[in-house]
Formats: C-alpha cells, sequence, structure tokens
C-alpha cells in the first residue's frame, strides 16, 4: 500500500485496476497520547511547552474501516469509520501560551458547575402536587 501512495507515476485509466484496503485496529488495555498545537505541528525545539496532549485510556478500542479504489480518480470519496471504546478516560492538557486554554477552562467550570446542580436537584426530596 505504501509503495502504491508513494511511486510518483500519473493515473492512466487503461492500467487501473480496482482493489480495496480492510483496516481493523484493535488495542487491548490501551494508552494513547496525542500531543498537537495550534500551528498543527509538534514542537519539539522551544524549552516553553506549546504542544497540546490529549490522552485516551481504556479498556478495548476497536477501529475498522475500508479504503475502497474501485472508481478511477473519483472527485469524492466517502470512507466509513466504526469506532468502539469500552471503559474510556480521556485527559487533556492546554499549555498556557494556547490561545484556546481559557476557553477550555470556561468550558470546563461550565460543565462542573452544571453537574453539581443536577447532583443537588437528584438529592432534593420531590414535592406532591
Amino acid at each position: 500500500m505504501i509503495e502504491d501512495w508513494t511511486l510518483n507515476y500519473k493515473p492512466d485509466l487503461l492500467t487501473f485496476v480496482p482493489y480495496e484496503w480492510s483496516f481493523n485496529i484493535i488495542l487491548r488495555d490501551f494508552e494513547m497520547v496525542w500531543l498537537g498545537n495550534q500551528h498543527n505541528w509538534i514542537e519539539c525545539t522551544s524549552n516553553k511547552q506549546q504542544n497540546a496532549q490529549l490522552a485516551f485510556c481504556g479498556e478495548v478500542f476497536d477501529l475498522t474501516f475500508v479504503l475502497q479504489y474501485f472508481r478511477f480518480i473519483p472527485e469524492i470519496e466517502e470512507i466509513k469509520f466504526f469506532l468502539q471504546a469500552e471503559k474510556l478516560v480521556a485527559r487533556m492538557f492546554v499549555p498556557e501560551s494556547n490561545t484556546l486554554r481559557r476557553s477550555f477552562l470556561s468550558l470546563a467550570r461550565t460543565t462542573e458547575k452544571k453537574r453539581e446542580q443536577g447532583s443537588d436537584h437528584a438529592h432534593q426530596p420531590q414535592q406532591g402536587t
């Protein structure tokens, strides 16, 4: 597959052969940590932490998708992904230099307040009408 994508040749209808690649990635007792920043590259040269970190841990991660090459040079190709995760936990770290940090912190505070309000209402006795 990698050879197919890295060869430098022009598509030719006479040599085109339809095919597909099926992928099924299963991880058990997994931990994934992804790095990124607002510039869409991973910053490794600076002493200041500029990369956001997104971590996922769980018992099962199952990703299935099929890359179909049935049409010659299609304008649009639809890819359907099936993703299943069990007992998933996610954490995120956003450095102070990231422009989205304040928005994420505000969203987290609002979510926590709503969660607290919801648990307060759940413990209050309901009055009859």
